[in-house]
């Protein structure tokens, strides 16, 4: 898929699940938003390696992902547990897959997380990933976010620790003039439509972007053909700003460009709302 051929829309969608991952929360978001797109939904569930080699040393141990004890560890029994959870998490996609009637399939790889997300995500327009993944046995805050900063995919979902129904509040883009901020609204506009929710748009001053922000917005929602959602203007000073209003005003889904990725520090692990992160095109796929 080019991204040229159709700016607002993704055709593939990769969800990447583990052991660590909020596995229905995040399969729910991707979903919605492959009923959106029309989009094919894949789960790839990573059965992480450096799990398995823990297990196999003699200090190993049982890490439950909710932090309730250690208890001894077989490798046998990790891959049990590997085994079973994947085929709950495949149950779990069948069934929210199937309620909207989107094209859904999953697969299973071992090996590390990154490794094989970043292969699986070579032919993917959109890759969701929780702030868990991969990370049981790593140091303290290098999640798999920090690890494939060079994913082919042409957008990212990041999904907080307590994600909420997509439809839960507005759909907020961040907006600055630019032609990947024109495509942010046209995906944004898309989701809002789609989930009948409003779209709220922050302005944000670019150097290189538009002299006339908000003109040049209104000039774009009126060129705009078909339906139209609700829609709320408000003005920002710059990208910390626009984050920083986006706790009162909870937001179904925050979407923006790539270049405000580092102001994600201030959003990721807190509760609250997801985020699409689209990028500058030239980590699409091709048909």
């Amino acid at each position: 898929m080019s991204p040229a051929s159709d700016p607002a829309r993704f055709h593939r969608i990769l969800v990447a699940l583990d052991a660590t991952t909020e596995s229905r929360e995040l399969l729910e978001l991707a979903a919605d938003l492959a009923s959106c797109f029309e989009s094919q939904l894949t789960g790839l569930y990573v059965e992480d390696e450096d799990m398995m080699s823990f297990a196999n040393l003699p200090i190993g141990r049982e890490i439950s992902s909710a932090g309730a004890g250690l208890l001894d560890l077989t490798r046998q029994q990790l891959e049990t547990h590997f085994r079973n959870h994947a085929a709950q998490v495949r149950r779990v996609l069948e069934v929210i897959a199937g309620a909207r009637e989107i094209s859904h399939s999953f697969d299973v790889r071992h090996g590390r997380p990154e490794r094989e997300i970043q292969d699986a995500a070579k032919k993917t327009d959109l890759l969701a990933i929780g702030p868990r993944l991969g990370a049981i046995l790593r140091p303290r805050g290098e999640d798999i976010r920090r690890r494939i900063p060079d994913s082919p995919a042409d957008a990212l979902l990041l999904v907080s620790a307590t994600p909420q129904p997509l439809a839960a509040g507005p759909v907020i883009v961040a907006f600055g003039g630019r032609r990947l901020d024109e495509r942010s609204l046209d995906v944004a506009k898309r989701i809002a439509i789609k989930l009948g929710r409003k779209l709220a748009v922050g302005l944000i001053p670019y150097e290189r972007g538009h002299p006339d922000m908000k003109q040049h917005l209104e000039t774009l929602l009126r060129a705009s053909e078909g339906e139209t959602p609700a829609i709320e203007i408000f003005q920002t000073r710059d990208s910390g700003d626009f984050f920083s209003r986006l706790a009162t005003r909870r937001p179904g889904l925050v979407v923006v460009a790539d270049d405000i990725l580092e102001q994600c520090d201030w959003y990721w692990g807190r509760p609250g709302f997801p985020i699409l992160i689209l990028r500058n095109g030239e980590h699409g796929t091709d048909d």
